[in-house]
């Protein structure tokens, strides 16, 4: 908590996670039964969309002080030229590793959402919030996301491409019980009032630019065809 506040984050905000963290149980369920609850003292909350800023947060902190008394630690890129003119040299690296923990988390369990085109946003905003906390990307440097990104893809493009890969999975294993329900259109009850929720199967034909579910299926049924849609729609060379 104390590395939050040197953040800056507001003091308010630092107790409500404190609480989160706080008193935290948990039991194990093991071949020989649940075992008695133990305390959790380490870690951060499994699907928690808080832990990528805590991890990235923390992770930012040691490398600074780990750097901050050794001005001439890293990897030499160009060597000094006078005394004037020193080298430069590239020392918080860490942004790799911050950037694959965070995606991690974002991604877990992805594939099996349905999203629309506003959460879709706001997720991108998030992790591009994210992508400039790791690459020390201030808004004062005035550089436009099409710069931070470089080839990287949006995060919801990453989505798509496993949630691709995931039904086509699903659809050419008949054995599994979700087989039956993957591209299942109720045709009975009562339409509500309002707009109805974006499904699965809405996304399934925004990711593949398909109106139709049989030819989606189809499509998933040949596992090579499946593919090249999937590298034609996540823009990835085949």
């Amino acid at each position: 908590m104390k590395i939050l506040r040197a953040y800056g984050i507001p003091d308010i905000v630092v107790q409500l996670i404190d609480k989160l963290y706080t008193g935290t149980k948990a039991k194990v369920v093991t071949a020989d039964g649940i075992t008695e609850v133990f305390d959790i003292l380490a870690g951060v909350l499994q699907g928690d969309t808080l832990a990528p800023y805590l991890v990235i947060i923390v992770v930012d902190y040691i490398m600074t002080v780990a750097i901050h008394d050794v001005p001439d630690s890293g990897f030499t890129l160009k060597p000094a030229r006078s005394k004037r003119l020193g080298a430069e040299k590239l020392a918080d690296v860490e942004f790799a590793d911050d950037v694959a923990t965070v995606e991690s988390i974002l991604l877990y369990g992805s594939e099996s959402w349905a999203l629309t085109e506003s959460l879709k946003k706001r997720i991108d905003g998030c992790y591009t919030w994210m992508l400039r906390m790791a690459l020390i990307i201030y808004l004062k440097l005035h550089k436009t996301n099409q710069e931070v990104y470089g080839e990287l893809p949006r995060v919801t493009m990453k989505f798509q491409e496993r949630r691709m890969r995931l039904a086509g999975h699903v659809h050419r294993h008949t054995e599994l019980v979700v087989n039956r329900l993957l591209l299942w259109e109720p045709t009975h009850g009562i339409r509500g009032r309002g707009k109805p929720a974006v499904t699965y199967v809405d996304n399934l034909w925004r990711d593949t630019g398909l109106a139709d579910t049989g030819e989606i299926g189809r499509l998933m049924a040949d596992k090579i065809l499946w593919r090249q849609r999937i590298n034609t729609r996540t823009l990835k060379p085949p």
